[in-house]
């Protein structure tokens, strides 16, 4: 009977959330911008021969889980856990780039990912970071080594409920969870802010994800995995970036040479043809019928 009336309640909580957003449309915006900006971000990692099935992707995975995770429980009242699980997406988005610092992911992030060694410290993985050029410049004008000790600080007062403030007694204000206004708001707050340090810190490594790449037109359904956005992509991603941190990762990207011969072998290649495209796509459909299980008739027993 308890647990039946807590979930009552948390299906209260969701649809007041819901009717909250959907009466406040620019908030609800940046919240699906970010959750869409992160989801792009995902496909700027690169997938190549070598490292695939490495396990390189699997920290952006698992902080884009985190992610989802911690908007459903915001969006049920669960306010101090929703914070909680920022802090994870967090450090992951750091660690993508930290075991990838030499382009060797695949070989670095072995013992972590095997339980090996102990997961790095935040402070580590800033530590080796803020060795490289593109974050020291980015650094000395935008100051984001320290405010992402700062904002991690704050996550971690959540973490290890740092007092009354940051705790599930604090935030709630009772003893079941109900949607405050307040609440919801300070969370998409955050979210958008741990969406956009990864942002900053994948772009730094990946200075070409700020360049929008004719990746459909070029090759159709069978575009390259990973490495490289289009325009639909980096629009998300744009939003929530201050104007002059994108011009800054756009002078990074076009006086990169790596980038900028990236830039030039798309430009060079032919368009797709609608013939081409039409192939394509009957192979598509060809491989999701091949996918689907033959109707036995047994399928319930």
């Amino acid at each position: 009977m308890w647990i039946e009336d807590l979930h009552k309640k948390t299906e209260r909580a969701w649809k007041d959330s819901e009717a909250y957003l959907n009466s406040h449309p620019d908030l609800k915006s940046k919240l699906e911008d970010s959750l869409w900006a992160f989801h792009s971000l995902g496909q700027l990692i690169p997938e190549t021969i070598e490292n695939v099935g490495s396990g390189h992707y699997f920290p952006y995975f698992e902080a884009f889980y985190n992610l989802q995770i911690s908007f459903q429980l915001a969006m049920q009242a669960f306010y101090h856990q929703a914070l909680i699980g920022l802090r994870p997406v967090l450090e992951l988005s750091a660690m993508c780039i930290y075991y990838d610092i030499n382009d060797k992911s695949y070989i670095e992030i072995k013992p972590w990912i095997s339980s090996k060694i102990r997961t790095p410290s935040f402070k580590s993985m800033l530590d080796g970071l803020f060795n490289l050029d593109y974050y020291k410049r980015f650094d000395q004008t935008f100051n984001l080594r320290k405010r992402l000790e700062n904002f991690y600080d704050e996550l971690s007062g959540f973490v290890h409920i740092r007092g009354y403030k940051n705790s599930s007694s604090g935030l709630s204000r009772s003893n079941f969870p109900c949607f405050q206004q307040e609440n919801i708001e300070a969370f998409i707050e955050k979210m958008v802010q741990t969406v956009r340090f990864t942002a900053e810190l994948l772009l730094l490594k990946y200075p070409i994800g700020i360049i929008p790449l004719p990746i459909t037109e070029k090759f159709g359904l069978n575009g390259p995995v990973g490495g490289f956005l289009e325009q639909n992509d980096i629009k998300y991603i744009l939003a929530i970036l201050e104007d002059k941190e994108v011009e800054f990762l756009k002078d990074i990207a076009k006086n990169d040479e790596h980038v900028q011969n990236s830039i030039r072998c798309f430009n060079e290649l032919p368009n797709i043809t609608d013939e081409e495209i039409r192939k394509q796509s009957e192979e598509f459909d060809r491989f999701l019928k091949e996918q689907k299980p033959e109707q036995t008739g047994d399928e319930n027993k």
